[in-house]
């Protein structure tokens, strides 16, 4: 039969909570396992009432005996208290351990949830990683395969330039440079009207009143500008169109592109489309008729311009509906 081990009720100060303890930590000051007050565990012993010892006749004992119990008492009980004191530390560090634990809210489930977690997002990483070096590689062996072509290409060109006399060089480069020189030339009759067969733009000057012959689907129209003038925000344009045939027109678009006058060469093919570029452009619908053998007058605004920015005008026309009129007094039939 087990023996139950003695314990001591112990009352915090602070909290007022009411806890067990061994005997053997009587004397052991610890911290309170509810509010962490560091208390010290009394000695029962000292609270309860000192016992009566009933007085006996005394009795001498040897000298020897004497001496020697009083030379053992102390050791034995210096020791008894070590092995005492050691004991109830060792235990009040255990349950402040545990009880610190249970309060702190520290368990086995939430570190192992805490480990899942942690381990997934390093899986994680580790497998992103492992697309960033499969990338790398696959990166480093498109551009080996094109350092590769490269050499390749470079190697035939300087065969083929070796196979090549300077004179035959030579040649291909003036023949590319007359062509591209043609190829302007003939940017610059079409601009200007030296090609004018099948030309649908009119190039004006607005400084003078010269017309120009464009092309239609039903014909040939005549347009010429009359004058350019400030006008609130723009410049009011007047263009004379002139229809020498013998039809009505209707409802027809006029469109316009202008800008500042090209003062570069029309060889410099990279200036001349830079200031195609810069050219504004829109079209203007027009419910006006263009009647037939006569000069028409065509007014539209220019918005957002200065009389010193126009100095390129370009006209279109195009027609939509053609108007005819009737030689007979009705259907016979």
């Amino acid at each position: 039969m087990n023996k139950q081990t003695p314990t001591l009720s112990v009352t915090c100060p602070q909290c007022t909570k009411t806890f067990a303890v061994r005997t053997s930590s009587a004397g052991v000051t610890g911290h309170c396992p509810n509010c962490k007050q560091r208390i010290t565990i009394p000695n029962p012993a000292s609270n309860a009432p000192s016992p009566e010892i009933p007085s006996a006749s005394p009795q001498r004992l040897p000298e020897t005996t004497s001496a020697s119990i009083t030379v053992a008492i102390p050791w034995i009980a210096t020791s008894l208290a070590s092995i005492a004191l050691i004991v109830s530390i060792g235990s009040l560090t255990a349950n402040s351990r545990s009880v610190s634990a249970s309060f702190e809210g520290l368990n086995a489930s939430d570190v192992g949830t805490q480990l899942d977690a942690m381990k997934q997002i390093i899986e994680s990483h580790n497998l992103r990683l492992e697309k960033y070096q499969a990338s790398l590689q696959s990166t480093d062996t498109h551009i080996a395969t094109f350092t590769t072509r490269i050499d390749k290409l470079e190697l035939q060109l300087r065969k083929t330039a070796s196979k090549t006399s300077n004179q035959t060089t030579d040649d291909v480069d003036k023949l590319r440079a007359d062509f591209e020189s043609f190829r302007n030339l003939i940017t610059y009759l079409r601009r200007t009207g030296g090609i004018a067969s099948n030309r649908k733009t009119a190039t004006l000057d607005p400084a003078n009143r010269n017309y120009v012959c464009v092309g239609i689907e039903q014909g040939k129209l005549l347009v010429s500008c009359e004058d350019a003038a400030p006008f609130l925000d723009g410049v009011r344009v007047r263009l004379h169109i002139g229809n020498p045939m013998a039809v009505d027109f209707t409802n027809y678009d006029v469109k316009l592109r202008w800008g500042k006058r090209f003062k570069g060469s029309y060889d410099d093919s990279e200036s001349y489309a830079k200031w195609r570029d810069s050219l504004e452009e829109k079209s203007f619908s027009q419910s006006d008729t263009l009647k037939s053998a006569a000069w028409n007058l065509c007014s539209i605004v220019l918005p957002d311009t200065k009389p010193e920015d126009l100095g390129h005008l370009e006209a279109e026309v195009d027609v939509n509906t053609v108007s005819l009129s009737r030689n007979y007094q009705g259907d016979t039939q």
